[in-house]
């Protein structure tokens, strides 16, 4: 058998066995209603046939709707019916009629189901045959093709089945992952857009406060530099963004960079501009993983967000990162003030996707308010 045979058979050992679609069903209410008109109208005519014969080939034309329903039932009892006919010495239509049957065991039925009804639909015949002769020279033969034409016939039907829905379950399947797909895309676009931006509005939003209380025109100039770089530089994160929605290619991994010293030095210079005061230090960072570097990057720069934005006036902030041995610890804190309400409104958005980032990297993310402070703890291994 070809590999591609074999791929077609495979999902019908595992799946359940084929079921008729509604429009099968119907068909064989129809011919099973046609049938019994057709037997009734012989029966009134022609008295001479037995009521219990007539009695089990209407039974037997019943079974044909009830293989919409339960298969195996159905053609267990059509075997049962037909070795009935077989005892009762009835003429032979009822072997071509389940011989005709068979692909309809074929089709719906187990494998095990199919062989014991084949057998006993033989056994039948070799009874009737061996009592009364029903069968002529060719009856077996005319039989047996009929049972094979059926039976092809059936195991088309099952193949047409199995394919149908295995195509079905890879667009259902493709379908989920295109969504799951869009999803993650747009998550991490969103993740990118808090990351990069939140924290040039903030800044902007703090020292446009500024310039309004305080009349110190060198102040005012430091503010107003302090916004025009950062309407620059989130200008063309936004050019960068729409550009890769656009061209349908993935973002920078690292978008902020992975020099954890650079974004030290920045965090500083930004917090100082606003009045904190502001001690930091960085051991061991220059040969970091660009991945553990670069989440480290993220984790300063949401640092220095929050603390525009909740830690009120000339707050205290400390900043160390060190890498020692097997992991590298970052630990930032600053004191906590009256802040602006308009500024201190959270949503701990940015935390929460940090901190998922961090557990990615099997670390963790500690963020406590004690004693005046609030402390921001991140421990990350180095694999």
């Amino acid at each position: 058998m070809s590999s591609s045979n074999h791929q077609v058979f495979r999902p019908q050992t595992a799946r359940p066995n084929a079921r008729l679609p509604q429009w099968g069903s119907l068909a064989l209410v129809v011919v099973a209603v046609g049938v019994i008109a057709l037997e009734s109208v012989s029966f009134v005519s022609d008295w001479s046939t037995s009521w219990q014969r007539q009695l089990l080939e209407l039974a037997m034309v019943l079974m044909l709707p009830l293989f919409a329903l339960a298969p195996v039932a159905a053609a267990t009892s059509l075997a049962a019916l037909v070795f009935a006919q077989a005892v009762m010495l009835s003429q032979g239509g009822y072997l071509l009629f389940a011989a005709a049957t068979v692909g309809l065991v074929v089709y719906a039925c187990p494998r095990w189901c199919l062989w014991a009804h084949v057998a006993v639909i033989t056994a039948a015949g070799v009874i009737a045959n061996a009592q009364t002769g029903t069968l002529t020279t060719t009856g077996p033969f005319a039989l047996a093709f009929i049972a094979l034409v059926s039976a092809l016939i059936g195991v088309g039907a099952r193949r047409a089945y199995f394919r149908s829905a295995e195509l079905a379950e890879t667009a259902s399947r493709v379908e989920s992952e295109r969504v799951r797909a869009v999803a993650a895309e747009r998550e991490r676009i969103t993740s990118e857009l808090h990351d990069i931006l939140a924290h040039d509005v903030t800044l902007i939003a703090m020292h446009a406060r500024v310039m309004e209380t305080m009349d110190d025109p060198v102040v005012s100039r430091e503010s107003l530099a302090v916004i025009k770089s950062s309407a620059t530089r989130s200008l063309a994160d936004i050019r960068r963004l729409l550009n890769t929605v656009r061209t349908d290619e993935h973002a920078d991994e690292q978008p902020l960079g992975a020099d954890v010293s650079a974004a030290l030095h920045t965090a500083q210079v930004e917090l100082e501009s606003i009045g904190a005061r502001v001690s930091s230090r960085a051991e061991g960072v220059e040969t970091l993983p660009p991945a553990v570097a670069s989440t480290l990057v993220r984790v300063v720069r949401e640092a220095t967000t929050n603390i525009v934005r909740h830690a009120g006036p000339a707050p205290t902030v400390t900043m160390s990162i060190a890498s020692q041995g097997s992991t590298v610890t970052a630990v930032l804190t600053n004191s906590i003030g009256a802040v602006d309400d308009a500024l201190d409104r959270s949503t701990h958005l940015g935390l929460d996707r940090l901190s998922a980032r961090i557990e990615t990297l099997g670390g963790e993310l500690a963020a406590t308010a004690e004693e005046g402070l609030w402390r921001l703890r991140v421990v990350i291994p180095l694999f």
